[in-house]
Formats: structure tokens, sequence, C-alpha cells
């Protein structure tokens, strides 16, 4: 008797799961599920040339255009989700953080390299000097020279160090954690700084032009600091005005963005004195870039990126729907 090959198809959004039944055998084979897409958003990066727009996914870095966020190139990374990226000075070299590690890819070569001895590794961030900079799990901060010799210094922080930037004057780093501090030091010294205390979370921070404050977007407010004496400014943004806030900043610190997960994006004067543009982009938006030139602006969900034209508030393009299946 000709055996009966039963074949059932679901399509399940874009996923497609084929089981197969033989009755000959009374057995059946599920065949494993295909993981498509360019996968969920989780960093987001502007290349300091201007040129091109990384986004850190669940399965690797999409690289876009940065004038129409069509895709240029995708990056596979094996090691986990890339939760944090940035460029080098000079945009040859994308560092990653994913799976805990660091590697580097050179936009070049297209080659991928695995740091070795990196570990722990929450998040990176790359200085003028072309230093890397490792924010670690354990509250410490490892610095990778361009030849990767590195050093550890302990950041200050109890546990996870979110953030961190080093002011135009080369004087001051600052760091911010889930621990919910934020710690000034100055660059010639090992020694932990200043800490800032009051804040909750911190998602992200930037020294204004002339590095004499600091502001710091946190989950629940964003607040400016004097750098030299460690009060309070001011607050931008009020407990109860937002919820899960982040900053970016030109390369000149000529203007702040603050983006929160309502979508409410407010573009601030150079002093952080005066809004400039205030315009809604999507829900559950999580972080935004400013270009370099401060003339557009990235906002990015976990399944969409936005490009907007700062002046006007007004989108110019939007890139491909993001998923992970």
């Amino acid at each position: 008797m000709r055996s009966v090959i039963f074949k059932t198809v679901f399509l399940v959004c874009v996923g497609l799961l084929v089981i197969k039944i033989v009755p000959a055998s009374d057995s059946f084979t599920i065949q494993e599920p295909q993981i498509i897409g360019t996968g969920e958003i989780s960093s987001v990066a502007f290349a300091p040339n201007g040129r091109e727009i990384a986004v850190g996914t669940s399965v690797g870095v999409e690289i876009l255009a940065s004038n129409t966020l069509q895709q240029i190139d995708l990056i596979e990374i094996t090691e986990g989700k890339s939760e944090s990226i940035a460029y080098s000075p000079d945009s040859k070299k994308l560092v990653v953080s994913a799976g805990k590690k660091l590697l580097i890819s050179n936009r070049v070569t297209g080659e991928v390299t695995l740091v070795n001895n990196s570990q722990n590794v929450n998040a990176v961030h790359v200085s003028l000097d072309g230093q890397i900079h490792a924010l670690l799990h354990n509250g410490f901060v490892q610095t990778w020279t361009p030849d990767l010799q590195m050093s550890t210094v302990s950041a200050g922080h109890r546990f996870r160090v979110k953030a961190i930037d080093f002011s135009l004057n080369g004087k001051w780093m600052a760091t911010g954690g889930a621990d919910q501090k934020i710690v000034l030091r100055n660059v010639s010294s090992t020694k932990v700084g200043r800490k800032l205390i009051g804040t909750s979370i911190v998602n992200g921070i930037a020294f204004t032009a002339d590095s004499r404050f600091l502001v710091s977007a946190t989950k629940s407010n964003v607040r400016v600091w004097n750098v030299n004496t460690g009060k309070l400014r001011g607050k931008i943004f009020a407990d109860g005005e937002g919820h899960n806030f982040s900053i970016t900043t030109d390369a000149k610190r000529s203007k702040f963005a603050v983006v929160n997960s309502n979508g409410k994006v407010t573009i601030w004067d150079v002093d952080l004195k005066s809004k400039e543009v205030e315009f809604d982009t999507e829900p559950n938006t999580f972080t935004a870039v400013l270009s370099p030139s401060g003339k557009r602006l990235v906002t990015a969900t976990p399944y969409q990126t936005t490009l907007w034209d700062v002046s006007t508030g007004r989108p110019i393009a939007s890139g491909a729907g993001h998923y992970h299946i």
C-alpha cells in the first residue's frame, strides 16, 4: 500500500514550521523553526564620519545608510545579543559588547575579532583618543589601548556600570550605574572621585561643551550637575514627567536630545536651559542618537528605527521592521 504523507504548514507571523506525519512508522518529525529577520534592536550608534548608522540586534549588527536607513551590511555576531556598540573616532572600527564579551569589527576589511580576556562586559565606549572602555557588571571599567593593552580600575560602583563619558577638556571621566550613583573622577587619578547621590538607575550621561556641567538621564528624571562642586544645578525633567529617559549629544556638544519611553523627544540648547524643538516619536522608544553634526536624530524601539530632521521635528526615513522568530 502506498504510504500517505500528510504535510501541515502553519504560518506563524513570518516563521515557518513544517510538521511531517508518516503513518507507516507511527511517528512524526518536527523540523526546527528557522530563525529569520535582522533581530530585535538593542543599541544604536552613529559613525563619526556621518556616513553610516550601526544598529545592534539579537542576531548581529545591521549597518544602515545614514540618509535613508537602507541596509548596506549585516555583521553576524554569534556570541549573543549586541547590547552596546561604539565607533572608533575614525569610523574604521566598530566595538561591540555581545554575550558579555568584547568584539571589534573592522569596517574596512570586514573582519570581526574577539578580544581575549574580555568578560562580564555590560556596555562599551570609545573615547576621542581611540581607547576602548568596557563597562563591567562588577562595577569596574576595563580600558583597552588601540593595540589592545588592557588595564582595569574600580569605577566606584557596587555593580553594573551602564554609562560613561569624558569631558572635552580632557580632565574628567564620569560613570553612571545601576546602583543609582554617578561617579566623577579626575582622568589623571586612579582613585574614585566624587559621588553624586540622589538619582535613580542611570541610562546615560553627557558633559556640556564647556565641561562645567554633567547631564544625567535616568529611569525617572533628567538632572544637570555642577562638575566642580558636585551639586545639583536643576532638573530639566522631574520625577513623574516621563519614564526611562535617554540622553544624546552631537560631536561639539552644541545641543542635547532627551527621549523617554513614552516617545517624547526634546532638543535642548548648548546650556541645557532652553528647549529648541519638541516632538513625538514612537511609544516604547528606548534610545536615540544625534548625528555628529547635530542635524539629524535616530530613534529606536525594539522593532523600528526612525530618522528625524532635528530642526523641524519631522521624520525623514524609517528603517525596515525588525523581528526575530
